[in-house]
């Protein structure tokens, strides 16, 4: 079927995910942080990018995929968790 790109670091949220995927023959490769998931943009083509806004700078994930030759019209989709704040590159932690 298709390829998509699942950026998260909670295990749980990414077993699920994925397990789902597999039902559906999508082919899902997992990235727990940001800058690995940027390269992976880079040299592949995703029918979907599903990013975990809990992780720091999520958005700059976000925007970069619309910014990829050839991940432009990729699905995105944004994971939240009512539990944890949004964060951003403007965020600050403490």
């Amino acid at each position: 079927m298709g390829r998509v790109l699942l950026v998260c670091d909670d295990s749980a949220a990414i077993r699920q995910l994925a397990e789902g995927m597999q039902q559906f023959a999508i082919a899902t490769e997992v990235c727990v942080d940001l800058s690995s998931a940027l390269r992976l943009l880079e040299h592949k083509k995703f029918e979907a990018v599903i990013v975990d806004v809990g992780l720091v700078q999520a958005d700059q994930m976000l925007a970069q995929v619309r910014l990829s030759p050839s991940n432009r019209t990729a699905v995105t989709f944004a994971l939240t968790d009512p539990g944890k704040p949004a964060r951003s590159k403007s965020s600050r932690i403490s």
